[in-house]
């Protein structure tokens, strides 16, 4: 009888554990206590946070789904396009896809100055007006 027991016990740990990760992994910004504040306060925001957070954690599909969200909520989110094309920048893997980068700056406007024109803030305005810092890179293979 204590095997059985014991045995239900590992079974019951072991649904208590997924189910407990299955809740978290909505709710990522707010268990990391990200913070960055942006001229969003919508749903927008919520989406550009986790994505941050999702990229900081090398969970980089799920980041880009999320900037993604946050663009389609709000399309002159100049931060969001910016958080997706640095998410292409992945130094961990040695991952630098420079021409995605750019077309998603390019997506949210043709030319540094109209990208730069969306930004309503000064931090806005330099990351997404021509994140040079990102387009510019250039890393030995």
């Amino acid at each position: 009888m204590g095997s059985v027991m014991s045995h239900f016990s590992k079974i019951l740990l072991s649904l208590a554990i997924l189910i407990s990760s299955v809740q978290l992994s909505g709710q990522t910004h707010q268990n990391w206590n990200v913070v960055f504040p942006t001229s969003e306060t919508s749903e927008a925001q919520q989406h550009f946070l986790d994505g941050v957070t999702n990229m900081h954690l090398h969970m980089f599909e799920d980041a880009e789904r999320h900037f993604r969200q946050a663009q389609q909520l709000s399309p002159d989110f100049a931060m969001a396009y910016w958080g997706e094309a640095l998410n292409n920048h992945r130094t961990i893997w040695s991952i630098h896809r420079l021409d995605e980068a750019r077309a998603v700056l390019n997506r949210l406007g043709a030319t540094p100055a109209a990208r730069a024109a969306k930004a309503p803030t000064a931090r806005g305005k330099s990351l997404s007006g021509g994140n040079r810092k990102i387009i510019r890179c250039r890393h030995s293979g």
